[in-house]
């Protein structure tokens, strides 16, 4: 008896202690909401208003799901709520969110570095708001992150060289429709388990590196409506080297798309239209034998339709309107298709 009456206390203050850790962890959710709330200028459905009461539990809040045990917010899902303002940076002590859904909303400004607190994520979708400035490099940091969608936004610059050094678990990566520039560097590459990769809709220049050939995973390939011409020649002159595009030396060159894209044996999906790409079409991509969908219309592609596209026995759409391209159609071209 004179044991249990000595333990009694001990376990009740672990118990207590426990339980004010708790409440601590769940106040630090409920101030970040609270002020996510402050950073929300319009509500046109009155969510915010009628339902994020500070007097119930962040829990209860629409758009919010909290974990069972430990009652931590886990998932912020309010898209297409009609939301307009900014982000505020506190948005990063949410460490336990692992989904985090602002898409269709009007959002704008641009992200703050506190987000890249968030190093639980494995989904994030920010898609068609009205978020500006450079794509952060911090976003290399979420390693867990399997989903990222930018999509429809206003966003410029370059691609983060590093974007992809620590996104090994990166199976969706979905920049459409910004206004991003620069080359595709070949650091994408290290995205090494993306299955879709959209750049569509934007202003990069200059090939399609070589390396993408590594991303064996990748099932969809969207990179319509860019600047994108094709190989460059590197020439070097004494301590010199001089980068010079293909577009000067198209005479060295047969193709402007990478064979190497015959490497990605599980495509299914390969949008390449509205560029610059130049050339044959390279003997390499009749390796692509899963390919449902291909559209390569308005580029300069030369030479014959090749007899080896009748070898892709799934297509079902294939396009290759507004090229330069000659002779003759291939007689078998239908055989397998």
């Amino acid at each position: 008896m004179e044991r249990a009456c000595y333990y009694f206390p001990v376990g009740l203050l672990l118990a207590t202690s426990l339980l004010a850790v708790g409440t601590s962890d769940i106040i630090t959710d409920k101030s970040t909401l609270v002020a996510f709330k402050n950073h929300i200028v319009l509500d046109p459905h009155s969510i915010v208003a009628k339902n994020w009461s500070i007097s119930s539990s962040v829990c209860d809040w629409i758009g919010v799901t909290c974990d069972s045990s430990r009652q931590r917010v886990v998932t912020l899902n309010i898209s297409n709520m009609g939301f307009a303002g900014t982000i505020p940076p506190q948005l990063g002590n949410l460490s336990f969110v692992v989904s985090l859904d602002m898409s269709n909303n009007n959002f704008y400004g641009h992200l703050p570095k506190g987000m890249s607190h968030l190093r639980r994520l494995n989904f994030m979708a920010l898609g068609n708001n009205i978020l500006t400035g450079e794509i952060p490099s911090w976003l290399g940091v979420l390693d867990r992150l399997q989903y990222l969608s930018l999509r429809e936004n206003n966003f410029v610059g370059h691609l983060p060289a590093n974007i992809c050094d620590n996104l090994p678990n990166l199976k969706e990566l979905d920049l459409y429709w910004n206004q991003l520039s620069g080359q595709i560097l070949s650091g994408l590459s290290n995205c090494s388990g993306l299955k879709s990769l959209d750049l569509s809709l934007n202003q990069f220049n200059g090939y399609i590196p070589k390396a993408a050939g590594n991303l064996k995973m990748l099932e969809e390939l969207h990179l319509y409506y860019n600047n994108l011409e094709g190989y460059f020649l590197v020439a070097r002159n004494g301590e010199n080297m001089l980068l010079l595009s293909y577009r000067i030396f198209i005479r060295h060159f047969s193709s402007t798309i990478p064979p190497q894209l015959g490497n990605l044996s599980f495509l299914v999906s390969l949008e390449l239209s509205s560029n610059h790409f130049r050339g044959h079409l390279p003997e390499g991509m009749s390796h692509l034998r899963r390919l449902s969908f291909m559209a390569l219309s308005n580029n300069n592609l030369t030479g014959e339709i090749p007899s080896w596209l009748g070898v892709l026995d799934r297509l079902q759409y294939l396009s290759l309107t507004e090229n330069n391209f000659l002779g003759d159609l291939p007689a078998n071209i239908c055989d397998n298709l």
